[in-house]
């Protein structure tokens, strides 16, 4: 039986909002891992996150089922409820 793999590797930058210096190291420690649980939910693996106080650095390998703008969609939106709660 044939069988078709893939492997998409995607290197994703999230900015803060206007650039403003809002992500401590505080902050940092916990998001790093709930962005990780998060791209492992919608079954991309995350194989590094790090990052500044203005900015994250993502690079993670891609879901067959999801387009990059649907994995970044799903990222974004979980990681702002998190800040916001």
């Amino acid at each position: 039986m044939a069988q078709s793999l893939s492997l998409l590797l995607c290197h994703i930058i999230f900015s803060t909002k206007n650039r403003e210096r809002c992500l401590t190291p505080k902050i940092s420690t916990d998001l790093y891992p709930y962005m990780a649980v998060v791209l492992r939910n919608i079954e991309c693996g995350a194989i590094q996150i790090g990052g500044t106080s203005d900015h994250v650095l993502v690079f993670c390998t891609l879901s067959k089922t999801l387009s990059v703008s649907d994995t970044i969609k799903e990222i974004k939106i979980a990681t702002s409820k998190w800040l916001k709660r």
